[in-house]
């Protein structure tokens, strides 16, 4: 077992990852929607930042 302060920046670490992670799967600028044409699909990403503004 390591000492506490080892164990302190580890799971602060875990934390802040999974933290990281909700943020990122909640950020709007993932959707993302294809036109199809007559033989050429087209694909628009939404890039919205507004959360960082």
């Amino acid at each position: 077992m390591g000492s506490v302060g080892v164990q302190i920046v580890s799971v602060s670490l875990g934390v802040l990852g999974m933290i990281g992670v909700i943020i990122c799967c909640a950020v709007p600028r993932w959707k993302v929607s294809s036109f199809t044409g007559s033989n050429i699909v087209t694909a628009v990403v939404r890039t919205s930042f507004s959360l960082l503004i």
